[in-house]
């Protein structure tokens, strides 16, 4: 650096703030994403009804949560944008579940392979979402916007754990893998059926 020279910094954010008001005692926020509609995030804190939520943050931030379409035992974790307005997230007790930006929750089973764990879900092209699931057998999936959820195993490594999942520049989904070898997995999304 030449002498007399200054270092600039960039400035740093003023601070955090943290809100609970309208989160129950019990709450365990975890996933987040923005939609039209504001911030929708998953709660794995469950309730005594033993049902967990998703909340949604509004414009002026009110806090609200969502248990109605919820299955009893539901862990919903990651949550993901989709079309219009509607957020789509994995629930690792097995299913995958889809919110209306009115705030009407449906979760689907079929097409999930039996002791499934979705963890993350992510927008693909053409408004399909992406999942991956970590349970009995590894498997990355799919949801398209009619609710047809199918899972794709092949190709994935001997003890595989997929994690999270993102839709890259190059129109494939990426995962990552933090199974017995670590890796880092695509989906070529246009080849499948």
């Amino acid at each position: 650096m030449p002498p007399g020279s200054r270092v600039r910094h960039a400035r740093s954010p003023a601070g955090c703030s943290e809100f609970r008001r309208g989160l129950p005692q019990d709450s365990t926020p975890f996933g987040i994403t923005a939609t039209h509609g504001g911030l929708w995030f998953t709660d794995h804190g469950c309730n005594q009804s033993g049902r967990c939520a998703v909340g949604r943050v509004s414009a002026n931030g009110r806090i609200s949560e969502l248990r109605h379409g919820l299955r009893a035992g539901s862990q919903p974790l990651g949550i993901a944008a989709g079309r219009g307005g509607d957020a789509w997230f994995a629930d690792s007790s097995g299913a995958i579940g889809h919110v209306t930006s009115a705030g009407r929750i449906t979760e689907r089973t079929r097409g999930l392979t039996t002791g499934s764990s979705p963890v993350a879900i992510a927008a693909g092209p053409g408004g399909s979402m992406w999942f991956t699931d970590e349970g009995v057998k590894p498997a990355v999936g799919r949801a398209t916007t009619e609710g047809r959820v199918r899972e794709f195993s092949r190709g994935l490594l001997a003890g595989s754990q997929p994690a999270d999942i993102a839709l890259g520049p190059d129109g494939r989904m990426w995962f990552t893998d933090e199974g017995e070898t670590t890796a880092l997995g695509t989906v070529t999304t246009g080849v499948l059926g």
